[in-house]
């Protein structure tokens, strides 16, 4: 789940995707709109919905043609009003049932947040807790670790700085007979705090989590209720709930989710009820919107004091004052000149976002029911901004003439801060790697951001970058004697440089050839079974063979174990942690029996006991068994103490 999760950004994710978007839009009765004259986008823009509608409708069809989506559902509200509430497509395929704004319940992932961070403003409103005050007063038995000096507080869980490492197991359950209470999924599967709270953000579900606990133990309501009676019900939200399974009045009313391959999903079960489990219409999320850009009052009903309000929009925290940061409830995003504050949600079967964009008190709400990579949503989210607060042209950053010489000081293997680092969850970011690379003539290239997944940057100022055909920004700087990036819109996370031996590329070369050399082995001593002409090696052969093609049947279980859970991560969410453990113990044994192998190597090289290229390939073969076992330990697949 996201907002993140690592799934979704803007700039520049795929050009084909534009283009296909493009081709579909085209053809489509609302090409026009795009002729039009273009508005200033230093001015306010009121967004006129016989322009708008018609704009959405050729947009979302688009996109459920190009990347077929089953059904999406779309709010739009500004100055107060709702402008459009519309759904697309299908909530069910299999029973034809059409999406529709006012009922179809959409299951919105992390947006959820907005909810849980707008539930703890409204106990320091009230009093019932200071935003500033220590968390473990509140906790009792679930209070945190003493690890740092500096306690967690509530403004460190609202802007993911806490200090959790990243943990993805346990976030889902099979099922709703093993749905933990909120306390007792905290209690079993707490991160370890890995940096002092407040130096830099690390996005985090368990941190959301956290938070719907401390209104539990200040109200003494589950979170679900106080939810429903303080913030649904006097904004007449009867359609929302965090509810798990959603209340019968609601069921029918579900929309399905979709995986990759268009499977239908059951219903999602989320352990950290706090960070998403809420099921919405975007009817009920439009009035969320017109809630908060009035200042906490919708109609009659006021769930928020105009200050509090303010304080909610307003920045926080950020790693870098010159980039954007994260409010008390969204993350600030640049876009075509405009300040955004948006959040994501992503589950297995949905895709999600909530924008705001305060300065044209513009509200957004899109959702839909395959997550699809999210690419869907980041790009209705750049044609809208671009068709109607398009950006003003700017000038391409000047190359400064030191900047090559500079660059090579930030070249290297980045590991996100959002990630695990004392368990076997670590691997999940091995085949998804974050480089910097330097060219000759002083540009940078990387690749695996969040919001620019590849491009090219030009310096601007010492350790800072522009990106060549955008508003990206990268900004470098060392802490404790290492190099951190960030990057402009990507307030929610940071990049740290990993050491020489955790470089991506080393560890991939390592896993391609041993999978070869364990393949091969195993591959030639098959054949030697089936073969009844095969000869029989001298006896000082057989035993030492014998363990180094047990280690490679081992080691090739181990790696076929990792790349089975790595392409179907999501549809194991349920049991990752179990399957790493069992990987565990496997990992382990192959790492014994590496260190067999290279013990039994002693016999083959004695006089006399066979040819040259036997003992070579069979000592190539250890060597990478023992490689393996080390990438192993360093990914934490192999268990080791974490330091």
């Amino acid at each position: 789940m996201a907002g993140g999760r690592r799934h979704s950004g803007w700039g520049g994710r795929t050009l084909r995707g534009l283009l296909v978007l493009g081709l579909c839009l085209a053809a489509t009765p609302v090409v026009g709109w795009w002729n039009g004259p273009w508005p200033d986008p230093w001015r306010s823009i009121r967004l006129e919905p016989a322009v708008l509608e018609p704009f959405v409708d050729g947009l979302m069809g688009a996109q459920i043609s190009a990347y077929q989506v089953p059904g999406a559902v779309v709010a739009v509200v500004q100055h107060g009003e709702v402008l459009l509430a519309k759904g697309y497509g299908l909530a069910r395929v299999v029973s034809a049932t059409p999406v529709r704004a006012d009922q179809t319940l959409f299951r919105v992932g992390s947006v959820a947040k907005v909810l849980t961070w707008m539930a703890l403003l409204q106990l320091a409103e009230s009093g019932g807790l200071s935003l500033e005050q220590d968390v473990n007063e509140h906790l009792g038995e679930l209070a945190l670790p003493s690890t740092f000096q500096t306690p967690v507080t509530a403004s460190h869980l609202m802007t993911h700085t806490a200090g959790f490492e990243d943990r993805f197991g346990g976030l889902f359950a099979a099922g709703g007979a093993s749905l933990l209470p909120l306390p007792d999924y905290l209690r079993q599967y707490r991160p370890l705090r890995v940096r002092p709270p407040g130096q830099l953000t690390a996005y985090s579900n368990y941190g959301a989590a956290l938070a719907g606990h401390l209104v539990e133990r200040v109200t003494g309501l589950r979170f679900e209720d106080y939810v429903a009676r303080h913030i649904f019900q006097p904004l007449d939200m009867l359609s929302s709930t965090f509810a798990q399974p959603v209340p019968k009045s609601l069921r029918a009313q579900l929309a399905t989710g979709y995986g990759r391959r268009l499977e239908p999903l059951g219903f999602e079960w989320l352990q950290a009820a706090p960070s998403g489990a809420l099921s919405t219409t975007a009817a009920d999320m439009a009035r969320l919107m017109l809630t908060v850009l009035g200042g906490g009052q919708l109609g009659e009903a006021r769930v928020l004091d105009r200050a509090w309000v303010e304080t909610m929009l307003t920045r926080q925290f950020t790693n870098d004052p010159r980039l954007p940061g994260l409010t008390f409830a969204f993350q600030e995003y640049l876009l075509n000149g405009q300040r955004l504050l948006w959040h994501p949600g992503d589950t297995l079967g949905f895709s999600s976002a909530l924008v705001l964009v305060p300065d044209q008190r513009l509200g957004i709400f899109i959702a839909y029911n395959r997550l699809a990579d999210s690419q869907p949503r980041a790009d209705f989210l750049k044609i809208f901004m671009d068709r109607f607060f398009p950006a003003l042209p700017t000038p391409p950053p000047a190359p400064k003439g030191a900047a090559a010489g500079r660059g090579v000081r930030y070249a290297g293997s980045y590991l996100p801060s959002r990630s695990n680092l004392s368990g076997p969850e670590k691997v999940f970011k091995l085949f998804r790697p974050v480089t910097v690379s330097v060219l000759p003539d002083g540009r940078l290239h990387t690749e695996g951001l969040w919001a620019v997944k590849e491009g090219f940057w030009l310096e601007t100022e010492p350790g800072a970058y522009r990106h060549t055909a955008g508003e990206g920004v990268l900004h470098f700087r060392e802490q404790q004697d290492r190099m951190i990036m960030l990057e402009g819109n990507y307030p929610q996370g940071a990049y740290l440089r990993v050491p020489w031996y955790g470089a991506h590329w080393l560890h991939g070369f390592t896993w391609i050839a041993a999978a070869v050399a364990f393949f091969a082995t195993l591959a030639a001593a098959t054949s030697r079974l089936l073969s009844f002409r095969a000869a029989t090696p001298p006896a000082s052969l057989r035993w030492p063979r014998r363990v180094v093609e047990v280690m490679s049947l081992v080691q090739l279980g181990v790696l076929v174990g990792l790349l089975s859970i790595l392409a179907n991560l999501r549809a194991l969410a349920a049991s990752t942690d179990r399957l790493l453990d069992a990987l565990g113990l496997l990992a382990f044994l192959g790492a014994v029996m590496a260190a067999a192998a290279a013990v039994a190597q002693g016999a083959l090289w004695r006089p006399a006991t066979g040819r040259w290229g036997w003992r070579i390939w069979y000592g190539m073969v250890v060597l990478l068994g023992l490689l393996f076992s080390l990438s192993l330990a360093y990914w934490r697949v192999l268990p080791v103490p974490f330091h």
